[in-house]
């Protein structure tokens, strides 16, 4: 009998998840894990936003209890020029 570590798992899922994402994409399969946990817990699941170079630094101080970033530290350009623009 094979005896597993936790160790040896993880990086077993971690192969089987990479090569999903290679196949399919892996915005979709963030935006199908997305939906997938909100329908098992509505509300609670993350969600997936624009790609990392797409955003900017949030302005906020701090981010878990920031509006703009909802706890992210990152914002689209545009959405750091409506916080300017409403100070």
């Amino acid at each position: 009998m094979t005896e597993y570590t936790v160790e040896s798992y993880i990086n077993t899922v971690t192969e089987d998840v990479v090569k999903v994402c290679r196949i399919h994409g892996y915005g979709l399969v963030m935006q199908l894990a997305s939906q997938s946990w909100g329908a098992i817990q509505p509300g609670l699941n993350h969600v997936t936003g624009p790609a990392a170079g797409m955003t900017v630094p949030c302005v906020c101080d701090s981010p878990f209890h920031c509006e703009w970033c909802c706890g992210t530290g990152w914002l689209t350009k545009h959405v750091k020029e409506l916080i300017k623009d409403t100070e």
